[in-house]
């Protein structure tokens, strides 16, 4: 499973997505590790459905 600091990013990243009302998914093998027995891993997959309007949030 994903370190503490991996887990520090995601948590930063969905709060912001959540805040701005985006929508996202976590997906991969950071989601599956909830579902099955963790395996390690150190990256994170995330789709994020973004319109023009919304842009602006990262800039």
């Amino acid at each position: 499973m994903a370190d503490a600091e991996e887990l520090a990013v995601l948590k930063e990243v969905t709060r912001r997505l959540n805040r701005a009302k985006i929508p996202y998914m976590v997906t991969g093998s950071i989601a599956a590790n909830f579902y099955t027995v963790p395996r390690m891993t150190r990256d994170i997959d995330i789709v994020v459905e973004l319109s023009e309007r919304d842009i602006g949030c990262f800039s």
